[in-house]
C-alpha cells in the first residue's frame, strides 16, 4: 500500500495545461507475413499505430481503396471493394437496405469485425498468449463470450499449458483503443493488414453463397471476401461464437458471480487498486468542481498512469470514455470560479484528491492495510491523514456524505417535515369539521325506512343505520368481499413504524445527510398533498360515523359541533383560524396540540405512504451502503450483496402487506385511498426536483471545505 501511494504522489501534475493526450505504450510484436502469424500479446498504446489510424481517418475512401486492394493482392485474396455513397449514411438504414445497395443475397452475408480484448491477461503473460482478437460475426446473429472464450483456448492451447475460465474476460474494444491496434475508426474495421488473431464465425463459414461483407478499412468502404480463401490465405479460425439461445444475461451473472467470489479471495492484498468505483466518483468529482474539458482530460490521463503503476488489470478504455463524456458535460457547464481556478493552478498529487473524495458526498477509494510513513512535502492534510492512522480509520470518522457532520443540514430538513405535518393535521381537522356537520345534516334530513330488509346482505360495504359499521360512508366492492375486522389503531400504528425506525437508525449511523434531506422532502410534500386532498373535497368516513364518534371521544365531538365558528356567519377564514388555534394550542389554549383524532381523512392513506417511503428510503440506503467501500455496512460480495437486498425486499413486500390489508379489513380507508398513496410515493421518492433539492442541500457549502483543503496546499 506505501508503495502504491507513492507511486500515486509523484504523479503530481498542474491543472491549467492543455497538452494533447497521447497514450504511452509499447507497440505490438512485428510479424513478418499475414499468413504465417501466431497468436500474440498485444499491446495497444498510442506510439506509430495511432498515428497511422490517425492518417487513415484523413485519407479518403479511393485512397484506402486503392491501399486495401494492393493488401488483399498481396495476400493473393480474390477481393472486391465496393464504395457507398454517405448520402443516405450507410449505418442508418436497415440490414434490408444494406443488403440491396451492395447487391448481397441475403442479410446473414453482412457482417462486422470487433476486437475484443481479454482484459485479464497479466501485462508479462506468456509469449502465445491471446490479449486481443478480431472476430467476424453476422450482423444478426449476437457475440456469446463464452464459446468466444472457448475458441481463444483452443487457440492458446496450440503451445501453452491451459488457462482456466477464470482467465478470461473478453471485453469489446472501441473508440481509441480499437483504432490504435487496427488503425481503422468506427465502422471501418477490416481484417486486411491486421496483425491480430481472426476468429471467423462458423454460421459465416456455412453461408450458401459462399462470401461474405464487412467494413473495407473505411466507413465509405465495405470488403466482399470468398469464405474458403479467406479462412485458408488469412489463418482464420472458425468457431461457433454466436449465441443461439439467448443466454447472454444468465452467464453475465454467472460470471459477475464468479468475479465476486475471486475479489473475497484478494481480501488480504495489501495493494490498492483502483477500481470502475473510484473512476466514477472522480468524474463527479471533476464537475463538482467544473473543470475544464482540457483540464479534465489531463486528470483523467494521469489517473489512467497512476493505475498502470499499481501494475493490476485495468479496463483503461471504461476509464477514456467515461472521462471524454465527463469532460463534455464540464466543458459545456462552462462555469469555473476565478479563486477556484487559481487554486487548481497549483501542483495539486493524486493522494489528496483521494483524500478530498474520501470526505465528499461521493467517496472515492478505500484500502486494508495501514498508511505510509510522511515523507517531505507532504501536506498538513496528508500528514494528518497518515498520522498513525489507517485509511479505513481515516474514513470511519469521515462523514460518509456531504455535509454530515453539519447539524443544521439534519436540523432543517426535520423542522420542514414538523411545519408540513402540523399544516397537515390543521387542514385535516377542516375536514373533520365539515364531515361532522354533514352527517349531522344528513341525520336530521332523511328518516331509515324500517320496513326495508337488505335484498343482497355481503353486496354492499356501507352500513344503512347509524348503528351499523360504515354508516354514511361510500362503497368498496373490495372492503364488501373481504368483511370488516376490528383492529385496534395502536396495532397499525406500530406495524407501520417499524421501518421508518429502522431507516431512522440507519441513516444517522452512515451520516447519509442527502438521503435524509430526500426522505423527509417526500414526507412534506406528501403530507401537505394529504391535508389539501382531504380539505378540497370531504369525502364520508369508511369506517362511518358511529365510529367516528368514538374515535373523536365526547370533548372532540361536541368542539366541532359546538364551539367552532360558524362558517356561514363568520367566514371561512375565521373558521380555520379557530381551528388553527386548537391545533397549535389545544381545545383549552392549555397545552401544545390539539391531540384530537381525525375523521374523513381519507384520501390518501397517511399509514400507507408512511410505510412504502420508508420502506424504498431504507433499501435504497442498504442497496447504496452496501457498494460504497468505505460503507460501514458495505459487503464486498456481489451475491452477498444480492441475497441481503432480495431477504429486505420480501420483508418489506410481507410488512406492506399486512399494513394494506389490515387498513381496508378494518375499514381504515378505502381501496383507493391505499392504491393513490403507493403511486403518489413512488411519484415524489423518484422526483427529479427532490433529488435535485436534496443533492443541493446536502453540498451547500461544502465548496468551503473543498477550497480549504486547497489553499492548505
Amino acid at each position: 500500500m506505501a508503495e502504491s501511494v507513492r507511486a500515486l504522489e509523484r504523479l503530481s501534475f498542474p491543472l491549467v495545461a492543455s497538452p494533447q493526450i497521447v497514450l504511452k505504450e509499447t507497440a505490438a510484436p512485428a510479424v513478418e507475413n499475414q499468413t504465417s502469424k501466431t497468436p500474440q500479446p498485444v499491446s495497444f498504446q498510442a506510439g506509430e499505430t495511432q498515428k497511422a489510424a490517425a492518417d487513415a481517418d484523413a485519407e479518403s475512401p479511393e485512397q484506402v481503396q486503392v491501399r486495401m486492394q494492393a493488401a488483399a493482392a498481396e495476400l493473393g485474396l480474390c477481393a472486391s471493394l465496393v464504395a457507398v455513397d454517405p448520402h443516405p449514411p450507410y449505418y442508418e438504414q436497415t440490414l434490408e437496405w444494406r443488403r440491396d445497395r451492395l447487391g448481397a443475397n441475403s442479410v446473414d452475408e453482412l457482417c462486422k469485425s470487433v476486437v475484443m480484448e481479454n482484459t485479464k491477461l497479466e501485462d508479462d503473460a506468456e509469449q502465445g498468449r491471446v490479449r486481443c482478437v478480431l472476430v467476424v460475426v453476422q450482423y444478426v446473429a449476437k457475440l456469446h463470450k463464452e464459446k468466444l472464450i472457448k475458441a481463444v483456448q483452443a487457440m492458446e492451447a496450440r503451445g501453452l499449458p491451459a488457462l482456466g475460465k477464470k482467465q478470461y474476460n473478453m471485453r469489446l474494444l472501441e473508440g481509441a483503443a480499437c483504432q490504435a491496434i487496427t488503425g481503422c475508426g468506427h465502422n471501418a474495421v477490416t481484417p486486411l493488414k491486421q496483425d491480430l488473431p481472426i476468429i471467423l464465425s462458423d454460421a459465416i463459414a456455412k453461408l450458401p453463397s459462399g462470401h461474405f461483407w464487412l467494413g473495407g478499412g473505411h466507413v465509405d468502404l465495405k470488403l466482399q471476401l470468398k469464405v474458403d480463401e479467406a479462412v485458408q490465405v488469412m489463418k482464420m479460425t472458425v468457431a461457433d461464437d454466436e449465441d443461439e439461445d439467448e443466454d447472454d444475461d444468465e452467464d453475465e451473472d454467472e460470471d459477475e458471480d464468479e468475479d465476486d467470489d475471486d475479489d473475497d479471495d484478494d481480501d488480504d492484498d495489501d495493494e490498492y487498486c483502483f477500481h470502475d468505483y473510484d473512476y466514477t466518483c472522480f468524474c463527479y468529482y471533476l464537475l463538482d468542481n467544473y473543470l475544464s474539458k482540457d483540464q479534465a482530460a489531463v486528470y483523467f490521463m494521469k489517473m489512467a498512469e497512476a493505475c498502470r503503476l499499481n501494475k493490476k488489470q485495468l479496463d483503461w478504455m471504461d476509464l477514456w470514455d467515461l472521462g471524454v463524456l465527463i469532460a463534455n458535460r464540464a466543458y459545456q457547464a462552462g462555469r469555473c470560479n476565478q479563486k477556484h481556478a487559481a487554486m487548481l493552478e497549483r501542483p495539486v498529487v493524486i493522494r489528496a484528491i483521494l483524500i478530498q473524495m474520501a470526505s465528499s458526498r461521493r467517496p472515492g477509494f478505500a484500502a486494508e492495510s495501514g498508511s505510509p510513513a510522511k515523507e517531505p512535502g507532504d501536506t498538513e492534510s496528508d500528514s494528518e491523514a497518515e498520522s498513525g492512522q489507517t485509511w479505513t480509520a481515516l474514513l470511519a470518522r469521515t462523514a460518509h456524505q456531504a455535509g454530515g457532520k453539519n447539524w443544521v443540514k439534519w436540523l432543517v430538513p426535520f423542522l420542514l417535515v414538523g411545519i408540513a405535518l402540523v399544516l397537515c393535521m390543521w387542514m385535516l381537522h377542516i375536514a373533520t369539521f365539515y364531515y361532522v356537520a354533514g352527517i349531522v345534516r344528513f341525520e336530521k334530513a332523511f328518516v331509515p325506512n324500517p320496513d326495508y330488509k337488505e335484498e343482497h346482505p355481503g353486496m354492499f360495504s356501507s352500513g344503512l343505520r347509524s348503528t351499523d359499521v360504515s354508516y354514511g360512508s361510500l362503497q368498496d366492492p373490495l372492503e364488501a368481499q373481504l368483511g370488516f375486522k376490528d383492529v385496534p389503531l395502536k396495532a397499525l400504528d406500530a406495524v407501520a413504524m417499524v421501518f421508518p425506525f429502522l431507516w431512522f437508525v440507519t441513516v444517522v449511523y452512515l451520516r447519509d445527510v442527502q438521503q435524509w434531506t430526500k426522505v423527509l422532502l417526500c414526507h412534506s410534500v406528501l403530507a401537505l398533498g394529504k391535508g389539501f386532498f382531504g380539505v378540497f373535497t370531504i369525502i364520508p368516513d369508511s369506517i362511518g360515523w358511529q365510529n367516528c364518534k368514538k374515535r373523536l371521544g365526547p370533548s372532540g365531538l361536541h368542539f366541532f359541533m359546538e364551539e367552532v365558528p360558524d362558517p356561514t356567519l363568520h367566514g371561512v377564514w375565521t373558521t380555520s383560524m379557530a381551528i388553527l388555534g386548537v391545533e397549535l394550542l389545544g381545545p383549552d389554549q392549555n397545552r401544545l396540540f390539539s391531540g384530537m383524532r381525525f375523521c374523513a381523512d381519507m384520501l390518501y392513506s397517511g399509514h400507507t405512504y408512511f410505510t412504502v417511503l420508508y420502506i424504498l428510503a431504507l433499501c435504497e440506503l442498504v442497496r447504496t451502503a452496501m457498494k460504497l467501500p468505505d460503507s460501514a455496512i458495505y459487503v464486498k460480495s456481489f451475491t452477498r450483496r444480492r441475497i441481503i437486498m432480495f431477504l429486505l425486499y420480501m420483508a418489506c413486500i410481507a410488512q406492506q402487506g399486512i399494513e394494506i390489508v389490515l387498513v381496508i379489513q378494518n375499514r381504515f380507508h378505502y381501496t383507493t385511498d391505499v392504491v393513490m398513496a403507493v403511486l403518489l410515493t413512488f411519484l415524489w421518492y423518484t422526483s427529479a426536483p427532490i433529488c435535485i433539492a436534496a443533492k443541493w442541500w446536502a453540498e451547500l457549502g461544502e465548496e468551503t471545505v473543498k477550497l480549504q483543503r486547497y489553499e492548505a496546499k
